[in-house]
């Protein structure tokens, strides 16, 4: 589980943010709208008061034509005096002029006068409308524009006309437009800011919508993401909406709820045993030092029984690893029921078991032990009957923490298997040895006096998907007169106050060993409780870079938040983060996400026998994908056989360590060349027999990748019919029928069907009776039924074949559909996501294979009709 990536801050209101661009780009279109508008009323004014003014001159013009006569044009001065009286009573009125008709030509008759005084007040008029003809600084001081306009006219020639209609002369009319277009553009001006006001209302609206419906619900998104990063795994959204963001929103807690359920299952397992659902190694200290903290307030005694199965391991190697699951699951129910209500059972390793007695003396302890192995012996195990060994320590007569008296239970079940097991022996310091505290001090003070004492091993890691050396674990060595494991040597220091001290001196001189090969890391192992240790801390170079920090589960983790800042200590100097045995003992899924390692070490528990399990194959990919989703790399150590590696590669695991690729050796060993020329072949091409049987064992996409390629090797209808056996279980189905698609005929023509699958129509069936089954052709949507879907057409031939559910998937090539992949299972339960995933890309390679046309016909014809035409079935 990768370091997790620092919170993007929520976004702020700078010129990239969504909001910003989305208020400038409504500012821009509001801007050119209301200039279009303005233009647009001005367009509209402009020609209503151009008809205005030429309106006004036809009346003045027609009323002067009809007023004056023939005669009248003989009397020039009483000419003039009608003109100058017309003029006179319209001030807009700049001329009025009246030509004869004689010939071709047109001669000047009479014109209006312009006196002095009316043109003064016309020029005024107009230098107060206009500003025309006042210098730049005169029309800034009277606030006129500074662009010099003369005013615009407008005239108009009306002709006169005698009785017959017989043109003689004309009148020309000169109109001045000062006041027309004031008006104009006072009211353009008005209107222009009146759509001012209403874009402004509007883009309010519309940004204060926008904000509402999108920019609002996006923030809350986002705020939910982060709240569900940081382990807020009840986080919802829960909107109601129908509309995109609601389907977003959809997604996202249906997202939420299964991460949810992921957690609360991971949770779950890090406490039980996942076997035989008792508590496992962890929960176990955890619940031991519990009772032993109440004993110690209540002043009661605590007993502590540890069993071990006799010869288990023969039971394993002559029955197999299934049955021997199956013996061990029994006998967590006889252990049961064994106890008392308030007792409780864990398991504590492979076939060893523990009993926590709250309240028990050494003598009832016995008593207990005995009643359990006597229950266990009326088990039958191939004939024989079950015997198992155990040993008795009691709080506080034999010991006052959990850790010793955890030890001397186990003393004495170790003394009992010495005694010739199939008994029970209760703690004696006669016959279980224990070193006293001053004496284990003195080991351990002699060992870090001498250094040369401790010699580092090293073991490689290998990358699975390449065959390349990634890496190196250091493992420590003991001399001594002693020979212990290791881990013995640890605890006893970490007993005796010198568990700091020996494990830096481990670091120190793994790290000081020169030639490692160039680009590949370290690993070295830490105890939890040394993480924080100053002591520890001095033994590490200040530059961690190509260096792995290995948490041992040998011990709780206590404290868990300083822990956390030790390791991100490590992280800021370039170290990794690797948790060893995930899954067993302390390092439990909930140390998985606590710590968020970099690297998840998989136990050997899990490894050994994996391909022979599909229970532990399925367990280990849930690991890889869970690591893949988290950002960490996984590491399957105690790999010791050739099938173990090959699994472990197929399931997309990120490192190898073990026997298999090389025992760990001084300074710097190489993985065995052979386990590493398989993994390259592997890797580079699929190393699978198109007509092999796939392993149950086979990991998800390799059996995928297995069907796909026995699929584009099908040259016969009979064999894609053996492999629409294996599309069935691989999808958890019973039945898988291919049918063609005549798009002419609008017709599904059965063509290859699974061994026992009924034919879905009796050879062939018109759409037009499957609206669901056309809708899937011709929009190339895969869809599934139940046989409850009564308003489904298609559901009818479910109940007749006995199924309770269908899956439909298009076969396409060139994205084109060609055919109906049908997928059907006996129960009435919905296919997941999955499933439909892997069946369309089943459906993909059948669509290559059709389109490629070197199908020759099959034997086998379908025996068992049950779909055909919807009126059939109906009568």
């Amino acid at each position: 589980m990768g370091k997790e990536a620092p919170a993007r801050p929520l976004p702020r209101a700078n010129f990239g943010s969504l909001r910003v661009r989305l208020a400038v780009g409504t500012l821009v279109l509001l801007l050119l709208g209301t200039f279009a508008a303005a233009w647009y009323m001005r367009d509209r004014f402009a020609k209503r008061y151009d008809q205005q003014v030429h309106a006004q001159l036809q009346s003045i013009g027609k009323t002067l034509a009809l007023d004056l006569s023939s005669a009248d044009l003989g009397r020039p001065d009483s000419l003039e005096a009608a003109l100058d009286r017309v003029r006179k009573g319209t001030p807009e009125l700049i001329a009025v002029r009246v030509y004869r008709h004689v010939g071709a030509s047109w001669i000047p008759i009479a014109a209006s006068s312009d006196p002095v005084p009316d043109g003064g007040r016309r020029r005024d008029r107009r230098i107060a409308l206009t500003g025309y003809g006042l210098s730049q600084s005169e029309r800034r001081r009277r606030g006129q524009p500074l662009v010099n306009r003369a005013p615009r006219i407008e005239s108009l020639a009306v002709p006169m006309r005698d009785k017959t209609g017989l043109l003689f002369a004309e009148v020309q009319l000169v109109l001045d437009r000062t006041a027309a277009d004031a008006a104009l553009a006072k009211d353009v001006g008005r209107m222009t800011v009146l759509a001012s006001l209403l874009a402004i209302v509007i883009g309010l609206s519309f940004a204060a919508l926008v904000n509402r419906w999108v920019l609002m619900p996006l923030q809350q998104l986002r705020r939910a993401i982060h709240s569900l990063r940081t382990g807020a795994g009840h986080t919802r959204l829960a909107w109601t909406r129908n509309d995109e963001l609601g389907a977003l929103s959809g997604d996202f807690d249906a997202m939420a709820e299964q991460l949810e359920e992921s957690h609360s299952r991971l949770q779950s397992l890090a406490l039980k045993d996942p076997l035989t659902g008792l508590l496992n190694h962890r929960s176990f200290h955890e619940a031991l030092q519990h009772e032993l903290a109440t004993a110690a307030q209540s002043a009661s005694p605590v007993s502590l029984v540890v069993l071990d199965l006799d010869h288990f391991k023969n039971i394993n190697d002559t029955h197999g690893h299934p049955y021997g699951d199956e013996v061990l699951r029994a006998a967590s129910r006889s252990l049961r029921e064994a106890v008392r209500a308030g007792d409780l059972v864990a398991r504590v390793g492979g076939e060893e078991f523990a009993l926590i007695l709250p309240g028990a003396d050494p003598a009832l302890g016995e008593a207990v032990a005995e009643r359990a192995r006597a229950n266990l012996a009326d088990m039958a195990v191939g004939g024989d009957r079950l015997t198992c060994s155990a040993g008795v320590a009691s709080y506080p007569d034999h010991a006052r923490d959990a850790a010793s008296l955890f030890g001397l239970a186990d003393g004495a079940l170790y003394w009992a298997k010495r005694s010739g097991r199939d008994q029970t022996r209760v703690f004696d310091p006669q016959h279980v040895t224990t070193a006293a505290p001053d004496e284990e001090r003195e080991e351990i003070a002699a060992i870090l006096a001498d250094p040369g004492r401790l010699t580092t091993v090293y073991q490689p890691w290998v990358e699975l998907a390449t065959g390349r050396l990634a890496g190196f674990e250091a493992l420590t060595r003991f001399e001594g007169p002693v020979a212990r494991p290791p881990d013995e040597w640890f605890a006893q220091a970490h007993r005796c106050g010198l568990g700091e001290q020996l494990e830096a001196l481990a670091i120190a001189r793994a790290l000081a060993t020169p030639g490692r090969p160039e680009g590949t890391f370290l690993s070295i192992n830490m105890s939890p409780s040394v993480l924080t240790s100053p002591v520890v801390h001095d033994a590490l170079p200040a530059s961690l870079t190509r260096v792995v920090i290995e948490v041992t589960e040998q011990e709780a983790i206590v404290d868990i938040p300083g822990v956390e800042r030790a390791l991100e200590s490590f992280r800021r100097r370039g170290a990794r983060v690797a948790l060893d045995d995930a899954g067993v003992g302390y390092a439990g899924l909930q140390e998985l996400m606590r710590l968020r390692p970099d690297i998840i070490k998989l136990d050997r528990t899990l490894i050994c026998d994996l391909p022979n399990d599909p229970a532990k194959v399925a367990l280990a990919e849930s690991l890889v994908r869970f690591a893949r989703r988290t950002g960490a790399a996984v590491c399957g150590e105690g790999i010791e056989e050739l099938d173990e590696l090959v699994v472990l590669a197929d399931l997309d695991m990120t490192y190898g360590q073990g026997y298999a690729l090389s025992r760990p050796a001084p300074a710097w060993p190489q993985a065995d060349e052979a386990m590493v020329d398989v993994l390259r072949r592997r890797s580079a091409r699929s190393d699978l027999d198109p007509m092999d049987d796939i392993g149950s064992t086979e990991a998800g996409d390799r059996r995928l990748e297995h069907i796909c390629a026995r699929v584009s090797a099908c040259t016969t209808v009979d064999e894609l019919a053996s492999v629409l056996a294996i599309v069935a279980t691989e999808l958890d189905a019973e039945d898988v029928c291919l049918s063609r698609w005549d798009r002419a005929r609008h017709q599904v023509e059965t063509l290859a069907l699974s061994p026992g699958c009924p034919d879905p129509g009796g050879g062939a069936y018109d759409l037009v009776d499957y609206p669901t089954t056309a809708r899937v052709l011709l929009h190339g949507e895969a869809a599934q039924l139940l046989k409850t879907d009564q308003e489904e057409v298609e559901t009818h031939f479910l109940e007749q074949s006995n199924h309770g559910s269908l899956l439909m998937v298009p076969v396409s090539f060139a994205g084109e559909t060609i055919a109906l992949l049908e997928v059907m299972r006996r129960v009435e339960r919905p296919f997941t996501r999955s499933q439909t995933n892997r069946a369309r890309i089943v459906a993909l390679q059948l669509g290559g294979t059709l389109a490629a046309g070197r199908l020759a016909p099959g034997t086998k014809m379908p025996g068992l009709r049950y779909r055909g035409s919807q009126r059939l079935a109906e009568a």
